[in-house]
């Protein structure tokens, strides 16, 4: 997937669903970078300016 982010630019992430229990069929998706790629430092760096 990719995501636009102002300030950073177009992050490609990965992701992975899971299926939450209980009848109401919610679904939690989990998006990240790959480890030690551009994408994951351009995140840290984001993650870094927010605090």
């Amino acid at each position: 997937m990719q995501l636009a982010v102002e300030g950073v630019g177009v992050l490609c992430l990965d992701y992975e669903t899971f299926a939450l229990a209980g009848p109401e069929g919610h679904v939690l998706y989990v998006y990240f970078p790959r480890p030690g790629g551009e994408d994951d430092t351009a995140l840290r760096l984001l993650a870094a300016s927010r605090r």
